[in-house]
């Protein structure tokens, strides 16, 4: 309901995050085929870091929400990959970045209602790029919706970190409060939280990745280092080593450990200090 109170323009950003199965991306589709709707000459766009073809974009998505509405043909007309409804307004779909320039965002000027998919692979230049750009008009907003992947993504870091932007409404979402959650993508959530809980959470539960595919130490493995550093009996311990990852610019985190070598020839994380600058 976030997504069509006020006024265009009364928000910098309306953003939804969390797992799959919440219905964000439909969430969103209508609500900005409602605003395009009720707004004259409002040009919307769908827009992702990449888009090599517009498969990959709500393109289809869009299409079958106008059908479902009754508009399709009545009063938005499609026409060569966008949406143009009789009061003037239009919905496209691009990419940001397009043969390594960012030529799509320069495209955007004008654009009211900027819809970033997929925002946690949008990358903080873009964001830097994006927002003057689209910025220049009292009713234009950025929506974004995402699953979170990391904290140092660049739309984590705007929205959900220490300082988000002015007039920025930031929603969490679930999959238990979408009322058409299909019952087989229930059974498939069910059975990944049985198999694995960690990366299930990810997925459904809009937690951060656990770790990388295929890393040598998993988060798993981290936090029973952590935990079993905890309870250590002093006589186990060798020496005790404290190392340090300084950050690398930008705002990185520092990186800082103690870490127990033991009798037995293992290892045990007694501590993890890592902060920001």
């Amino acid at each position: 309901k976030f997504l069509t109170e006020g006024k265009l323009g009364s928000c910098s950003f309306r953003a939804l995050w969390g797992g799959r199965g919440t219905a964000k991306s439909w969430q969103v589709v209508d609500a900005a085929i409602w605003w395009c709707y009720h707004e004259k000459s409002l040009r919307c766009a769908f827009v992702r870091q990449i888009q090599a073809t517009l498969e990959e974009s709500s393109m289809e998505l869009v299409r079958s929400r106008l059908e479902y509405w009754g508009l399709l043909g009545v009063v938005v007309h499609e026409r060569k990959n966008k949406f143009y409804f009789d009061n003037g307004s239009v919905i496209l779909f691009m990419g940001l970045w397009k043969g390594n320039k960012p030529s799509g965002i320069k495209s955007l000027e004008g654009i009211g209602l900027t819809i970033l998919e997929e925002a946690q692979e949008v990358s903080k230049i873009s964001l830097e790029l994006l927002m003057p750009t689209v910025a220049r008009t009292p009713r234009s907003e950025i929506w974004a919706i995402w699953n979170p992947r990391s904290a140092k993504d660049a739309v984590d870091a705007l929205l959900r970190g220490p300082l988000p932007p002015s007039r920025a409404v930031v929603v969490e979402v679930h999959a238990n409060d979408n009322l058409k959650f299909p019952p087989a993508l229930r059974e498939q959530m069910e059975q990944d939280y049985k198999r694995n809980p960690v990366r299930a959470n990810h997925v459904w539960g809009g937690a951060y990745e656990p770790s990388a595919e295929g890393a040598m130490w998993t988060r798993d493995m981290l936090d029973l280092a952590i935990l079993g550093g905890q309870n250590l009996s002093k006589s186990l311990i060798k020496r005790i080593v404290v190392g340090v990852d300084p950050a690398g610019g930008g705002g990185d985190e520092i990186g800082i450990v103690a870490v127990a070598e033991l009798t037995n020839g293992k290892a045990c994380v007694l501590d993890d200090y890592s902060c920001s600058p």
